[in-house]
């Protein structure tokens, strides 16, 4: 796994988990469309699980952003797509998140997730439309 040079201070000193249920991928069809698919977790471990991420303060303008770290797709979410989240189990967070841990060990982390309850389910193309009657000021966020 390489390190983009943008994210190696971020690498190195700020790693963080993203807790969620489930992320989305968009296949790409024959027919030049695309189809989202939601990925998420079944059976025992199912709900919130948590992905590798990094941080980044930006003092001069106030801003914290974060991103997910990605890594090759295992056997079944290569059928959508060419990525997939890193996925980690609570013994891989606790290193993740552990100040001691060398770029190696981070690194080896940084793999498709082994796990044989990650499940694929297509959704609606409207999945980015906005409910009508939200406005769409209400949809943005901040950290």
């Amino acid at each position: 796994m390489d390190v983009l040079p943008s994210f190696v201070n971020a690498f190195e000193h700020h790693r963080c988990v993203v807790p969620v249920t489930g992320y989305y991928e968009w296949k790409k069809e024959v027919d030049g469309s695309r189809t989202p698919w939601q990925f998420s977790l079944e059976g025992k471990g199912a709900g919130l699980f948590v992905m590798a991420g990094l941080f980044m303060i930006d003092s001069k303008k106030g801003q914290k952003r974060f991103v997910i770290v990605t890594t090759e797709p295992n056997e079944m979410a290569a059928e959508i797509h060419d990525r997939m989240p890193v996925i980690l189990t609570d013994e891989m967070t606790d290193i993740w998140l552990s100040d001691g841990a060398t770029p190696h060990a981070l690194k080896r982390l940084c793999r498709p997730y082994e796990g044989t309850n990650l499940i694929a389910t297509p959704v609606s193309k409207n999945l980015h439309q906005p409910p009508k009657d939200v406005d769409e000021n209400q949809l943005g966020f901040s950290l």
